[in-house]
């Protein structure tokens, strides 16, 4: 993904870089290192990260407070999270005239974090440990974590230990299959739930492809290509199965009582009833509302799913924060995949 626009004046600004491939900023500002992650769609909303502790390697107790006071200040400022030495602060900006009034926002929450930091003697640590010496910024997966050394070596070993897992690890296409049509006909108890409840059912789309592909991972283990395609096949087909049910029981519950039809000839009769062009047009709009959800948040789901079951995992160094203590001229790391 491109820099946004809206991101160009404030990435050069700051000398932040950008990287495409994880659609994150890092740099460091006023001393601090910073990650901001770029939502995926494009739309102006950003998670803004680091890592900060004590001097001594403690947790700091005074971050949330620091947070709290600062977030009435920031109509923009959303949410905002601490674990350990780890701070998340989200920033949403939910009309596009209001950008640059947004990033101008987020530049000077960020100034007032930094101010906030410092007279809390707090520095860049690492997320894990909270030691502050020989800290690097890393990806792992596409992840942004700031690790000493130390931790460094041990997240290496357990990748290099899961990515051999991964190579060993065989997929049954039978049982996966059995287990996405369990998965599917959740989608469907769910397509039909909601409608009968009154509300459109187009986000059960997404729900659908969901379940269907949880399944298959259950029962068949590994997700390879054709278990991709039979699963996003067997979604769309349980969409339209889903949309039956739910508008056979509709006319089974208006004419039951008068005609003492039974579901089955109720089911039977949507032929007749889709012969009506306002029947017909609801029912599109029903289906075409779901793959529409279906196909948007599909993507994101299959690609997912079939990176934690193909690629292999991956700790990529993007730069040094700090120093290590053997070698205070530590220069900026960039050795990609350890």
């Amino acid at each position: 993904m491109k820099l946004p626009k809206s991101l160009e004046h404030f990435s050069q600004k700051h000398n932040f870089t950008w990287d495409a491939n994880a659609n994150l900023l890092y740099g460091s500002w006023q001393g601090y290192y910073f990650t901001i992650v770029q939502n995926p769609s494009g739309r102006p909303t950003h998670t803004i990260m680091l890592s900060v502790g004590q001097p001594d390697g403690r947790p700091s107790p005074a971050l949330s407070a620091i947070l709290g006071n600062l977030q009435p200040d920031y109509k923009y400022l959303t949410d905002f999270s601490t674990d350990g030495y780890q701070v998340k602060a989200s920033f949403q900006c939910r009309f596009a005239p209001q950008v640059k009034t947004y990033i101008q926002q987020m530049e000077e929450f960020i100034d007032a974090l930094c101010m906030s930091l410092q007279s809390a003697n707090l520095v860049n640590c690492c997320q894990k440990c909270g030691s502050p010496e020989g800290v690097s910024s890393c990806l792992a997966n596409s992840n942004p974590l700031l690790l000493c050394q130390n931790c460094r070596e041990i997240a290496t070993q357990q990748i290099a230990q899961k990515a051999g897992e991964m190579k060993k690890r065989r997929g049954n296409f039978l049982s996966g299959a059995v287990g996405a049509i369990l998965g599917s006909l959740l989608g469907v108890a769910a397509w039909v739930l909601v409608y009968r409840l009154g509300y459109i059912a187009a986000i059960v789309g997404l729900i659908m492809i969901v379940c269907t592909f949880k399944g298959f991972s259950l029962f068949g283990g590994k997700l390879n290509l054709p278990g991709i395609l039979f699963c996003t096949v067997l979604s769309a087909a349980m969409l339209y199965v889903g949309e039956q049910v739910a508008i056979a029981w509709e006319i089974y519950d208006i004419f039951r009582t008068d005609f003492s039809v039974t579901f089955f000839q109720a089911y039977q009769s949507i032929p007749t009833f889709m012969e009506y062009d306002a029947f017909r047009r609801a029912v599109i709009a029903d289906m075409a509302y779901g793959y529409l959800f279906m196909a948007a948040g599909g993507f994101s789901v299959i690609w997912s799913t079939y990176k934690q079951h193909n690629v292999p995992p991956t700790l990529q160094v993007l730069e040094s924060v700090t120093p290590a203590p053997s070698d205070p001229t530590l220069s900026t790391e960039n050795t990609g995949q350890q």
